[in-house]
């Protein structure tokens, strides 16, 4: 089963500041071309370390399935081993 991974939540808060960037930019307010560069940089950056992250969890075993039986051979019939002809 895989863990949990934080990085996805990074690159969206990184979104987050990105659009708020953007939006406030829009609006005239000074300097946040800078915030919304930020937030690029921080949703790369996440999703960089969310590439670089290993597996993780933890894998479930299965059982080995029994193996079965020989079946006895049928009467009248001899077992011939293997490699003998």
């Amino acid at each position: 089963m895989p863990s949990q991974s934080w990085m996805p939540m990074g690159a969206a808060s990184g979104l987050l500041i990105f659009g708020m960037g953007m939006t406030l930019m829009t609006a005239g307010v000074p300097f946040c071309g800078y915030v919304a560069i930020a937030g690029l940089a921080v949703v790369f950056l996440f999703i960089f370390l969310w590439a670089l992250e290993g597996p993780g969890g933890y894998h479930i075993a299965v059982p080995e399935p029994e193996k079965p039986s020989t079946p006895a051979p049928a009467p009248g019939h001899q077992r011939i081993p293997a490699g003998h002809h």
